[in-house]
């Protein structure tokens, strides 16, 4: 916890930044060494595949909404439960793809 009148520990590390004269926006794109066009292609991916993920995951709910649910699990806890098995299938995909292009 920061007291009052106390610098982030950040605020230096941007200040030697400021002084060598590299702009934080060109630190950012370059983190990973994407030129802008890569960047631009990377967050365009990112935004697709949490679009699937929100469409995967709203059919889920409405399979569930038409199921016999008992009634503890009605509400946040099936959703709950849903959400990690949906979470397990993407890692499953995920570990598919690395080996794919290994």
């Amino acid at each position: 916890k920061m007291m009052e009148g106390e610098d982030s520990p950040y605020a230096e590390l941007f200040i030697e930044q400021a002084e060598d004269g590299e702009d934080l926006t060109e630190q950012i794109l370059n983190d990973e060494g994407y030129t802008f066009l890569e960047a631009m292609v990377n967050s365009l991916g990112s935004g697709l595949g949490f679009f699937l993920a929100m469409v995967m995951f709203s059919g889920v709910r409405s399979t569930i909404e038409g199921c016999d649910v008992p009634k503890n699990f009605k509400g946040l806890p099936i959703t709950l439960v849903a959400a990690a098995i949906t979470s397990l299938s993407f890692l499953g995909f995920g570990g598919v793809i690395e080996n794919l292009f290994a």
